[in-house]
């Protein structure tokens, strides 16, 4: 994987946790009740542990690696 994909790839995975944030916040913020609240963020948290075995090493660049 060049280090373009791997950054690209990785952009994805964030953007997906970037809206996960949202939606968790938008669920907790339209309830009344505790509950709802502590499932979002409960939801958010199992999705950032899963989210952090899909990102993968970004390849140092050429330039880098001629210094």
């Amino acid at each position: 994987m060049t280090r373009a994909e791997a950054l690209a790839y990785n952009n994805g995975v964030e953007a997906v946790l970037a809206i996960a944030r949202r939606t968790a916040t938008a669920i907790a913020g339209t309830s009344r009740r505790r509950v709802h609240e502590d499932f979002a963020v409960a939801a958010l948290n199992e999705l950032a542990e899963a989210a952090r075995g899909l990102l993968v090493p970004v390849p140092e660049d050429n330039e880098s690696r001629r210094r």
